[in-house]
């Protein structure tokens, strides 16, 4: 009976804590988001510790982790991304940096969606150093770019339509990519280049086309 009892004030401990903290992080971002839309506009943050990987809010994720209160390498719907995989999307750099310290897999491939943390940093339309530096460290930790989504896209494709230049000369120096491969759209690499009449990004790829044919 004491065990029941001790089991049932450890759980509502942990649903106190995890209201306390969502609300936390949502105060913190209040002037910027209405917190009662930010899971209308962010639907795969259901857990507070993919919510605080979304702000960027380390300091409440390492008191989760102290307190044994969260699984690392959770995954939240709709698809199935890991804390790790959402701060990388995200660009919050010490987050990524704290996951992974604490045993994230950075392999961890989402059952649903395929993506991988070197896939989510590198697929985003809006970017800033952070991602520059996540890819960096991602790939000192071992990150797989042979990684594919379920769209066949890898981490250099994507990166070229949105003409991501440092992030793609980055990832060229790291790993020999077929920039010809193309993803369920039909479409390789320097497809994407071409299309998009990138002078540029055609002129980084060019001498990587070779072997390729």
């Amino acid at each position: 009976m004491i065990t029941l009892h001790i089991q049932f004030i450890k759980f509502f401990t942990v649903c106190a804590l995890s209201i306390a903290f969502v609300f936390s992080a949502c105060s913190s971002i209040e002037q910027k988001n209405n917190p009662e839309t930010i899971f209308v506009e962010d639907m795969f943050v259901n857990y507070p510790i993919h919510l605080l990987a979304r702000f960027g809010n380390s300091n409440r994720i390492e008191t989760f982790f102290k307190n044994n209160y969260s699984d690392i390498d959770r995954v939240s719907p709709p698809d199935d991304w890991t804390a790790l995989m959402i701060a990388a999307a995200y660009g919050n750099l010490d987050v990524v940096k704290y996951l992974i310290s604490k045993g994230a897999k950075v392999n961890f491939r989402s059952p649903k969606c395929g993506c991988t943390a070197i896939l989510t940093a590198t697929h985003q339309l809006e970017t800033n150093e952070n991602h520059y530096k996540i890819v960096e460290l991602l790939l000192s930790k071992g990150a797989d770019l042979n990684a594919v989504d379920n769209l066949d896209d890898d981490a250099i494709t994507v990166p070229v339509k949105n003409k991501k230049y440092e992030i793609v000369k980055l990832l060229l120096t790291k790993h020999k990519f077929n920039i010809r491969r193309k993803n369920k759209e039909g479409k390789s690499a320097i497809d994407y280049a071409k299309d998009n009449k990138d002078t540029e990004m055609i002129k980084i790829l060019e001498p990587y086309t070779a072997g390729n044919l």
